[in-house]
């Protein structure tokens, strides 16, 4: 038999040997692991599950949202960002960015199509007067028919988290950043159909289709921000 044979034959048995051993030591600490990476995601479930209630809670306050509706959002929200957890750490959970993404998920799960239909006409005039009011008018996929007269400053009430008007001076405004941000995610999940809308001094008291409106403009369905 050769010496390297022999060489092999011997670190084999060698290795025969430690197997027990290293197994014996191995598996407790293994387990630990695995128990501790358990406790770890546990952790990381129930911090988000408390931190989206927590944040819903705001936002069912500020909109008159009922209980039903409030827990429905929650959990879809929770779903929602249920996957992003393995890639953070408790600490980073707490950090702004994620509670700001929190956030984010509870306007765009919670704030009705109308107000959406309503950012998208504004991103789309780009600058306007937000003392002025905005009329739409838009069909739903199963028919319906959405009519709806606001003042464009108003629409800020419908969002608990985010700016939605960036000022420049008492009759110019725009979109802020961050909503513009928020439209586009909304607008890649969800298809905006045709809107007709225009802007208008007042609210009207009692409402007249666009079609018989003068200066109308419309957006064409499945319109997204630049």
């Amino acid at each position: 038999m050769s010496k390297d044979k022999e060489t092999s034959n011997w670190l084999a048995t060698l290795g025969s040997w430690l197997v027990v051993p290293f197994k014996a030591i191995l598996k407790p600490w293994w387990k630990k692991l695995v128990e501790d990476m358990a406790e770890a995601e546990a952790v990381k479930s129930k911090l988000l599950e408390a931190m989206v209630r927590f944040r819903v809670n705001d936002f069912k306050q500020k909109q008159s949202v009922d209980e039903d509706r409030a827990a429905g959002l929650a959990g879809r929200v929770i779903e929602r960002l249920r996957p992003l957890l393995s890639g953070l750490t408790a600490e980073k959970m707490i950090e702004v960015a994620f509670v700001e993404k929190v956030e984010s998920e509870i306007e765009l799960a919670g704030c009705p199509h109308e107000v959406w239909a309503k950012l998208a006409c504004l991103a789309c005039l780009g600058q306007f007067d937000p003392k002025m009011a905005l009329k739409i008018q838009f069909t739903h996929q199963d028919g319906r028919q959405s009519h709806s007269s606001s003042m464009i400053a108003v629409i800020q009430d419908s969002f608990c988290f985010a700016r939605v008007l960036a000022i420049t001076d008492i009759q110019c405004g725009q979109l802020s950043p961050s909503i513009i941000q928020l439209l586009k995610e909304y607008c890649s999940r969800a298809t905006l159909p045709a809107i007709s809308y225009q802007i208008a001094p007042a609210v009207s008291m009692t409402w007249m289709t666009i079609d018989h409106l003068s200066s109308s403009s419309v957006l064409s369905e499945g319109w997204k921000p630049v």
